[in-house]
């Protein structure tokens, strides 16, 4: 069941593939570059964490 709080969302996105033909790549490529830095982060912490 979809919600209508999902629906600007979903319209948004349709714009983006309708007028940018690789706005799904560029979606994919900011997500991972995202998750990436995250996860760098994350073990960044985790080693200063242990050598302190």
């Amino acid at each position: 069941m979809t919600s209508t709080k999902d629906k600007p969302a979903t319209a948004a996105i349709k714009d983006l593939l309708s007028h940018h033909p690789d706005g799904l790549r560029e979606i994919v490529r900011a997500v991972m570059q995202e998750m990436l830095q995250a996860e760098k982060g994350e073990r960044t912490g985790h080693r200063q964490l242990h050598e302190v």
